[in-house]
């Protein structure tokens, strides 16, 4: 018997991220903030088992990008 799985997706632009660290698991809370409040917010919970395996997924994904459009550069300066 096949079961029909409804998924609610969320999208959040985040533009502020904190990290939690238990021996159980590993909480990442991403932000949108605009003008130092916070507007919206999603908690993610995983084992340490899937946070250490998003982070290799995650450089590898920054690597790629970086060989193809470059260096990130984590404070670049604004043009005034």
């Amino acid at each position: 018997m096949e079961e029909n799985i409804k998924l609610e997706e969320k999208e959040l632009y985040s533009n502020r991220a904190d990290i939690f660290v238990s021996v159980y698991d590993f909480q990442l809370d991403f932000m949108k903030v605009y003008k130092k409040d916070i507007t919206d917010s999603v908690k993610i919970f995983m084992s340490p088992q899937q946070a250490k395996s998003m982070c290799n997924m995650l450089l590898k994904s920054i690597e790629n990008y970086e060989n193809t459009f470059g260096e990130i550069n984590i404070n670049p300066k604004a043009d005034v």
